[in-house]
């Protein structure tokens, strides 16, 4: 990343109107494409999911198992070994579980109190946990071994591994953007948000253009060029549909559709292209789901909150389903 002048502006996408800050999921889904198979962080447990297919039937998503996890809230997906990682904060330790066996296989104690976001790198097979007190740590998962600590100043609210390796990080508390490296394991560059632009809870990158999607409390996307080093104000998604009042929840980038996709706090996907006059509103799914994108199926890998359902039993508290996106 150069030293050279930003260019301050943002794109707007959904969610005009909007003043405070978006809603942070209470759970955390990931999906595994290739394996069929994927996961939900509920606070008390891991639950493992898997896709069933019935003869004449559509595909089904079913909850196959559920490990003890008390705390959990963020979970990281190992594309290369099959393995979910998951931080459990009141047992302070960080839990391997294989989805293939749908088992936990492993776990180590946690390296800082209040983990955060998780980030596996499948080549340099390094985790990385952003945890509350303001740091970054760095896990080595075949040695089984923590490698370094960075101190970052702020918690991270939202991180992402970008396509070209690097480590992008929302740190709203200093008003920063945090790029950073796993090998060597450093901090590369602290970049100034956009002026009125306090973070959201959502990260989600393009892989063709390394342009980096970041939502603001006031209601907007901001576009970060990681090739660039700057903020851009030529891609300029559209305005949010007249009369609606939406909260981005979750990005999604589909790289089939060259679109970006967002989930709002009150369960509207919305889509977004440079061509459309304004975003449009895909389907609604029930307030506070939460999502993962599986890319192949162009569909969504959804948990519902169940209403009054018991928390001591997470996998009952919550409905499963396939979303197919038009």
């Amino acid at each position: 990343m150069s030293g050279r002048a930003m260019r301050w502006a943002w794109s707007v996408l959904l969610l005009l109107g909007a003043c405070s800050l978006p809603v942070l999921a209470a759970a955390d889904l990931i999906w595994d494409s290739t394996r069929h198979a994927g996961a939900l962080a509920t606070g008390e447990a891991v639950v493992v999911l898997r896709e069933v297919m019935v003869a004449g039937q559509a595909a089904r998503l079913q909850a196959e198992a559920e490990i003890p996890a008390p705390g959990a809230r963020h979970l990281a997906a190992g594309p290369d070994n099959g393995l979910v990682y998951a931080s459990a904060t009141a047992e302070g330790q960080l839990k391997f579980i294989d989805l293939a066996t749908a088992q936990q296989v492993h776990q180590v104690p946690a390296a800082a109190p209040q983990p955060g976001p998780l980030l596996y790198h499948p080549v340099l097979h390094k985790l990385a946990s952003f945890n509350g007190p303001g740091t970054v740590t760095l896990f080595d998962t075949q040695s089984r071994a923590y490698e370094g600590l960075l101190p970052l100043g702020a918690p991270a609210l939202a991180a992402l591994l970008a396509p070209d390796g690097r480590v992008v990080a929302a740190l709203p508390e200093q008003g920063q953007l945090l790029v950073l490296a796993l090998r060597p394991f450093r901090v590369l560059a602290r970049l100034p948000l956009p002026p009125s632009c306090q973070a959201g809870p959502a990260l989600v990158a393009d892989p063709a253009t390394l342009r980096v999607f970041l939502p603001c409390a006031t209601g907007q996307i901001a576009v970060f060029d990681l090739r660039q080093g700057e903020w851009l104000t030529d891609w300029q998604p559209a305005v949010s549909p007249a009369g609606t009042d939406l909260l981005a929840q979750q990005l999604f980038w589909d790289a089939t559709g060259h679109r970006l996709l967002a989930l709002t706090a009150q369960g509207q996907l919305v889509q977004c292209a440079p061509t459309q006059a304004e975003a449009r509103i895909l389907l609604r799914l029930p307030a506070g789901s939460v999502a993962a994108w599986d890319s192949p199926a162009q569909r969504l890998v959804v948990a519902t909150p169940a209403e009054g359902a018991s928390a001591a039993a997470p996998s009952f508290a919550y409905s499963f389903q396939f979303v197919q996106v038009p």
